[in-house]
């Protein structure tokens, strides 16, 4: 059934409810708004719900894998539909994707419904993904999504998105190959019939997501991997001499509050490539002060390529070059970068292409 039926529908349904009973003044004020109102109201009570229902524990086990799958591949659809209907603001509609993504792929503190899944049935949700383009659908509404978040600065939407886009990428059920790419594509060209990107834009919008972070979320997470107390790890700014010139400068610090015993050299460089990797600066400083003064100092000059490590009383330790390193998803994304490429290295006429499609 169209999106436009299921919602037409479903307006009819709440105006004949509203018409039968006799209701109180809330009701007859609710049955004289406009049709555009009601269908807000009626679409936002069907997606609230729906995620209810589906988040009960009891239902997931009596449906099964195959239905739970099957009504996250629809209902996928159907949201984004929605986004370029018109008839729910998109941050609406993005936050209800965002819903159903956590639930089955999982969040930052949670495991999704797939992991509760066995190899048996993890086999059977890939082919049903896979036959439905519900790999190329999740790489395209990421994308989408992505650029929502970011172009409305909702940082703690995006963090949660990453989270998700980063789970995908680790999860042995989500493939990503130069066709699932090429569909993607083939699938947003459809949607953004004037703007539609290329799929090196695609993949690079994906790539950006992954890596992102904010300040109070790296915190967060080097707090956490150190078991440490919140409120440990502080950016504060310091007033530094520049070596060339001895001139003074002012540079922004990563400061730990806690006893110094727990930065040692592996750890304050484990740190450092942390905030390289979603910082680009000249400058990277780390220092553990104690009553004031400075115990433990981490120095580095990402243009120099070179810093060093050190303990009060003792000697600096040089720590040469540092670069941020690999993630997990390092390689999944470079592949997806060369495919993309290929892809539209390959495209003589990229409008020709979507035209005949």
């Amino acid at each position: 059934m169209a999106v436009d039926t299921l919602i037409e529908d479903a307006i009819q349904e709440d105006v004949e409810a509203i018409t039968d009973r006799d209701g109180d003044a809330e009701d007859r004020e609710r049955y004289q708004r406009t049709q555009d109102q009601r269908r807000q109201r009626i679409i936002k009570r069907f997606v609230g719900r729906y995620l209810r229902g589906i988040h009960d524990p009891d239902f997931q086990t009596r449906v099964g894998h195959d239905v739970m799958t099957n009504n996250y591949i629809i209902f996928s659809h159907i949201l984004w539909r929605l986004l370029f209907k018109g008839w729910v603001s998109p941050e609406y509609v993005a936050e209800s994707l965002l819903n159903i993504w956590q639930l089955f792929w999982g969040s930052k503190d949670t495991p999704g419904y797939l992991s509760s899944l066995h190899n048996s049935q993890i086999v059977g949700v890939g082919d049903v993904m896979k036959n439905n383009q519900a790999d190329a659908r999740l790489l395209v509404a990421l994308y989408y999504v992505s650029r929502l978040t970011r172009a409305q600065k909702a940082d703690n939407n995006r963090l949660a998105l990453r989270d998700v886009w980063r789970n995908v990428l680790q999860n042995p059920l989500y493939q990503v190959t130069a066709k699932v790419l090429e569909d993607a594509w083939f699938i947003l060209g459809r949607a953004l019939i004037y703007d539609y990107p290329f799929v090196t834009d695609i993949v690079e919008e994906l790539s950006q997501l992954a890596a992102y972070d904010t300040r109070t979320g790296f915190i967060r997470d080097i707090e956490a991997a150190s078991q440490l107390p919140s409120g440990s790890w502080t950016f504060e700014k310091a007033r530094v001499r520049n070596p060339p010139s001895d001139a003074l400068m002012t540079i922004d610090c990563l400061v730990l509050s806690v006893t110094s015993d727990t930065l040692s050299n592996t750890e304050a460089i484990r740190v450092l490539q942390g905030w390289m990797r979603f910082e680009e600066r000249r400058y990277y400083r780390i220092a553990s002060p104690d009553n004031n003064a400075v115990q433990i100092l981490l120095r580095y000059d990402a243009m120099e390529q070179k810093g060093d490590y050190w303990v009060r009383g003792e000697d600096p330790l040089d720590i040469g070059l540092i670069a941020a390193g690999p993630t997990l998803w390092s390689d999944v994304m470079t592949r997806m970068q060369s495919w993309a490429q290929d892809i539209d290295g390959t495209s003589v006429d990229s409008t020709s292409a979507l035209a005949s499609a």
